[in-house]
């Protein structure tokens, strides 16, 4: 089974499932589900969990849900988009077992989990961006200035042998 995003020019995200059989003379792909959702102005995933941040600031997830990650209030799995549980968003990623948002104050919130957070757990503040590197870990700049990773036990450290290009220079993490 492959899942396919597409996003047109006019931000409609349009979202296909391929079902791909292999026989012996021949290959048939079926076309299992589409789903349309408009405005979309950015598309995170990470295994089978996608977020979808609308122009109008509104966060929509589907996909798995095992630890909270979609972020409404449950751990039901989701075929199709349900809004996330939180207001003010300006940045999302996506990081396997846990969705990490950050708001317009600064406020960076996590759901999932191994603690299976499906309510907006507060992690940090002051918080500039965030970026995600890989399934259990990401970025987090500070408005400080200071910059540290976040694994999936909600744990911040420096990983001095990690370097970014931030802005016009090399920054060691």
């Amino acid at each position: 089974r492959i899942h396919v995003y597409v996003v047109n020019t006019n931000g409609y995200l349009i979202s296909y499932y391929f079902n791909i059989y292999v026989y012996a003379d021949r290959v048939e792909i079926e076309v299992d589900k589409e789903y349309s959702l408009n405005k979309i102005d950015k598309i995170t995933s990470y295994g089978g969990t996608s977020i979808l941040f609308r122009e109008d600031g509104t966060i929509w997830a589907f996909g798995d849900n095992d630890y909270g990650q979609l972020g409404d209030g449950t751990t039901i799995d989701r075929d199709e988009p349900v809004q996330m549980l939180v207001d003010n968003v300006i940045d999302v990623v996506a990081c396997g077992d846990f969705t990490a948002v950050l708001d317009t104050n600064g406020d960076l919130y996590v759901f999932g989990t191994n603690e299976k957070y499906t309510e907006a757990k507060l992690v940090a503040q002051n918080v500039e961006h965030i970026v995600r590197t890989s399934y259990h870990e990401m970025i987090v700049y500070f408005q400080d200035g200071t910059i540290k990773m976040m694994n999936t036990e909600l744990t911040f450290y420096s990983y001095w042998d990690y370097q970014i290009w931030y802005g016009e220079h090399w920054v060691s993490v």
